[in-house]
């Protein structure tokens, strides 16, 4: 599951695969989300057939009063599995399940956005063409019809070709699927996720440990907060905001600009944290927090007073 939808949905559980993958039994489980990388600095890996035979057979099992839910997200979900050529082409996951056929190795125009059509009606989510780790392709796929619907299209193009996003409502299953890496988008993802999972709990599907998708927000920017307490003595939090992920670094300096202590260097899912600086080794005085990360760095003086 992609780090910016981690803090929407708990009580999930994690499992990485790549072709060979054989899924465990997928009988007790209401919704299955499948992130999937792009071809760019990644090994671009994707279900092999005898996962998505388990899917297919699991979606299969649903019934109109216990739905089962599929959301697959991924710049490349209409190139690896409805592309002529491609060694993972099936033509009955694509279109009867996801209800898409391949277009074009990059949906978007010039303008690189989505656009709501049937959810986050109207909303326009602006993208990027340089995404950390390169490969910015997202699919461009029409719809098959038969309980399909437009959920996003690319600004500049038609609701009808080629879209961005493409909802599949059976009557005991439910499909979502999403031609972008969450790495495209300039915000964050979360709101084009929180929009999909609306759309599947509309239409019958079940996802557990949701926090309210139509309250609970990703911080939209980055940001970093003056410490508190300030003074302090001997400790002090910091809190930041970062609205994608990325390696996030958190460095101490004191008033000559020597580096005092790292305290965040690794790679953060989207979200805000919260870091605890301890000075009880230090002397009073001006010290000063720098954070840094793709896009931002900022940086706010804070006082040690003993």
């Amino acid at each position: 599951m992609y780090a910016n939808i981690r803090p929407l949905i708990g009580n999930y559980k994690v499992m990485s695969f790549d072709t060979n993958t054989v899924f465990p039994n997928l009988s007790s489980y209401k919704t299955i989300l499948v992130q999937e990388t792009s071809f760019d600095a990644a090994v671009c890996r994707y279900l092999g057939a005898t996962a998505r035979g388990q899917i297919i057979a699991w979606l299969n099992t649903g019934t109109a009063q216990n739905k089962k839910s599929l959301i697959m997200v991924g710049g490349d979900l209409g190139y690896n599995y409805s592309r002529s050529g491609s060694g993972g082409r099936d033509l009955v996951w694509s279109e009867t399940y996801g209800k898409f056929t391949y277009v074009s190795d990059n949906g978007a125009t010039a303008q690189n956005a989505t656009q709501g059509v049937t959810i986050d009606v109207g909303n326009v989510r602006q993208m990027t063409s340089s995404p950390p780790g390169g490969g910015y392709w997202p699919d461009g796929c029409n719809v098959v019809s038969g309980g399909s619907s437009t959920l996003y299209m690319y600004q500049g193009r038609t609701p009808t070709d080629p879209v961005a996003a493409i909802g599949n409502v059976q009557s005991g299953f439910v499909v979502a699927s999403v031609f972008q890496d969450p790495r495209y988008y300039t915000g964050a993802f979360g709101p084009v996720i929180r929009a999909v999972i609306g759309w599947v709990q509309s239409n019958g599907g079940v996802i557990t440990g949701v926090n309210n998708p139509n309250t609970t927000s990703l911080p939209n920017e980055f940001s970093l907060s003056q410490n508190y307490p300030n003074p302090f003595n001997p400790a002090t939090k910091i809190k930041y905001s970062i609205p994608k992920s990325g390696l996030v670094t958190l460095k101490i300096y004191d008033i000559l600009g020597k580096e005092v202590t790292t305290l965040i260097n690794e790679v953060k899912n989207a979200g805000t944290y919260e870091a605890v600086f301890n000075g009880t080794n230090l002397s009073s005085g001006v010290y000063f927090y720098k954070l840094e990360t793709t896009g931002f760095v900022d940086t706010k003086k804070m006082f040690l007073l003993k």
